[in-house]
């Protein structure tokens, strides 16, 4: 295998890897995954229930917008989400 096939493969695992929000020990992406989670379970794919849902996420102090995959996930901030969960009636 030559240098520049194995370089190809290096750089498209390493993409793969950071498209998919793998970072080694890193939480990014935690927060958004959960509050995604909450919005799914609450309005089960109603895009009029998900509006409402993401509605009350702010009101309760989350704002789905504001995190992305790759937005560092503070533990307090996961402890939140958590709460609102519990608070919704989704276990997470």
């Amino acid at each position: 295998m030559t240098t520049e096939i194995m370089a190809r493969q290096y750089v498209s695992i390493s993409i793969s890897q950071f498209d998919s929000g793998e970072r080694g020990n890193e939480m990014a992406g935690k927060v958004k995954k959960m509050i995604d989670e909450i919005i799914f379970r609450k309005s089960n794919g109603n895009p009029t229930f998900m509006m409402a849902t993401k509605t009350k996420l702010i009101l309760k102090g989350l704002n789905p917008d504001k995190f992305t995959a790759s937005s560092e996930d503070d533990p307090v901030m996961i402890q939140k989400v958590m709460a609102v969960a519990k608070d919704m009636g989704v276990q997470l």
